[in-house]
């Protein structure tokens, strides 16, 4: 992570550091894998911070930016479907805790500026990641840890994507709200 903050505009190219980063995102981001403990706040959060900062570059093709952040976010939307489906055999609250961990640490790569005025299309897959977790909210919405992980994540996408945000809110606070 301190090489990758130091170092971001010379790491190239940038293509081959991510495609070697490749087995181990697709193992952190493997619910198989995260099942065997609970992450905590630091697990891993850093490989995917880094990599939200190496994606989000400007100097990196918005079409390359949309690849690589589309291949981290289709398999965490995935296991959200799939728990909102009651198909995936894990404790609701470790999901999410586990989604929370790596959305927000890439949400730390992305500036407003970036994902809203530069190029919003980046923007528009992070706002429809906070449609999908509000789905776990409708599916489990006694869970107290996991609206404690919703909140947090709900605070990141403000802080990354501005008042662009709000139109997106009131379905995800009006779970939160609705049990209270």
């Amino acid at each position: 992570m301190r090489v990758v903050k130091l170092l971001k505009s010379s790491l190239v190219p940038l293509e081959t550091i991510l495609q070697s980063l490749q087995d181990t995102v697709v193992q952190q981001t493997n619910m198989q894998y995260s099942s065997k403990a609970v992450p905590g706040p630091k697990d891993n959060s850093h490989i995917f911070e880094a990599i939200g900062l190496l994606i989000g570059m400007e100097d990196v093709p918005l079409e390359m930016q949309s690849i690589y952040l589309s291949s981290l976010l289709a398999p965490l939307c995935q296991q959200v479907g799939l728990l909102v489906n009651s198909k995936l055999d894990e404790d609701p609250s470790k999901v999410a805790s586990f989604q929370q961990i790596i959305w927000q640490s890439m949400l730390r790569g992305f500036n407003e500026r970036l994902v809203m005025a530069s190029r919003p299309a980046i923007g528009l897959m992070f706002k429809k990641t906070l449609d999908v977790l509000s789905q776990i909210l409708v599916a489990c919405p006694k869970i107290e840890p996991l609206r404690t992980k919703v909140m947090s994540f709900i605070h990141r996408m403000v802080d990354t994507l501005g008042v662009s945000v709000f139109p997106v809110l009131p379905k995800a606070l009006e779970q939160l709200l609705s049990e209270i």
